[in-house]
């Protein structure tokens, strides 16, 4: 079937159900547009060779519904939107050129793969991926192209690990549920990480060795886990704040590093609970000079439980800092704790440190100029 006319093509009160080949390949001006929830059924080889977008009429906040349980392949470097349109995808969508945007959420058990150069944009709508569903590939968002989300949520569900290549959460744009998100590049522009209200389990993000998150512009941690057993890099000058909105929200630095090279950025909590231990580090906590002048500034406990904590640039930790294992070391800059820093094991050199400070000094201390 080609469907390619001078005229919008229009589905209304129809089903229709591809179990052959449909080429689409009309342009920008002529529209799909599905009305009064006519659905469409894909079991078959489904070919966007156009521009044009697909056009939904969601009444009473109920969209018609699109079911992929065959392939979609997106062909030609435009974009094509998908609004007004719940896309459910049990199959496979295929991005090889251009980009390719969905606004009014979906169920997803199958996977979406992106060519180099490509976007999957996710921009509405609640967008929930369940590999479990059917045993599926949680290995859902593949490829060497972009996969984003700007608004809606991204919902993993509880005991379900869903895994991506690059991945970028922005705009305002939440990643919930009670499951695990992991991908390989992970770019973390805004948007916000929160469990599902009455989840008996936080969400968790992990970040597996050899993996990155890099950390720039104003984002939320709500009551969320982060686990790093890769790399997270907070990088970028005045880049906004990491907002912490819960205390069961945690960053777990597990055999992992945090890499800190941005100044004027701000790490601070809602809560306004110093004492709250909510970034725990097992693997190398490195505050590093750039050539920005500035100060970073933290608002949230630290644990040190047995990794490395290396502060080699001006870091003002205005809450409380526990070392009960591994090592602290300041050198060439400045830290000012000013609530308080308490070692219970380890060991801690610090050549510099501001008078604001209250010391609990425990095992191993060696200060050249407290």
């Amino acid at each position: 079937m080609i469907v390619n006319g001078a005229e919008p093509t229009r589905l209304v009160e129809r089903t229709l159900v591809n179990q052959g080949t449909i080429d689409w390949d009309s342009g920008q001006e002529n529209p799909w547009q599905v009305r009064q929830r006519a659905p469409i059924s894909n079991e078959g080889d489904f070919n966007i060779n156009g521009s044009a977008p697909f056009n939904g009429d969601g009444q009473d906040d109920v969209f018609p519904a699109f079911v992929n349980f065959g392939s979609l392949t997106k062909t030609l470097p435009t974009l094509t939107e998908v609004t007004g349109i719940q896309f459910n995808n049990l199959g496979t969508v295929e991005v090889n050129a251009g980009t390719l945007e969905f606004s009014g959420g979906g169920l997803h058990t199958g996977t979406f793969e992106a060519a180099l150069g490509t976007v999957v944009h996710f921009l509405g709508g609640d967008q929930l991926f369940d590999p479990d569903l059917f045993l599926t590939d949680s290995h859902m968002l593949q490829g060497a192209g972009r996969f984003v989300a700007s608004d809606g949520t991204i919902t993993i569900p509880a005991d379900s690990t869903v895994f991506a290549t690059n991945f970028e959460l922005t705009g305002s744009a939440v990643l919930t549920g009670e499951g695990v998100f992991d991908a390989q590049n992970f770019l973390w522009s805004g948007g916000r990480m929160r469990t599902t209200a009455g989840a008996l389990d936080e969400g968790v993000t992990r970040i597996r060795a050899g993996e990155v998150m890099t950390i720039e512009g104003g984002v939320v941690l709500d009551d969320w886990i982060i686990e790093d057993h890769g790399t997270i890099i907070w990088a970028g000058e005045n880049v906004g704040e990491i907002l912490v909105f819960s205390q069961s929200a945690q960053i777990v630095v597990d055999a992992g590093r945090f890499d800190v090279v941005t100044r004027g950025g701000l790490i601070r909590s809602a809560i306004n609970n110093v004492n709250q231990l909510i970034l725990r580090n097992g693997g190398i906590l490195d505050v590093e000079p750039t050539d920005v002048p500035g100060l970073t500034t933290v608002q949230i406990g630290i644990l040190n439980e047995s990794g490395i904590l290396r502060v080699n640039a001006d870091l003002d930790v205005q809450a409380t800092i526990i070392q009960r294992g591994g090592e602290t070391s300041v050198s060439g800059a400045t830290l000012q704790s000013r609530v308080i820093f308490q070692q219970d094991g380890g060991t801690t050199t610090i050549e510099s440190l501001s008078a604001k400070k209250r010391l609990k000094l425990g095992v191993s201390w060696n200060c050249d100029h407290a």
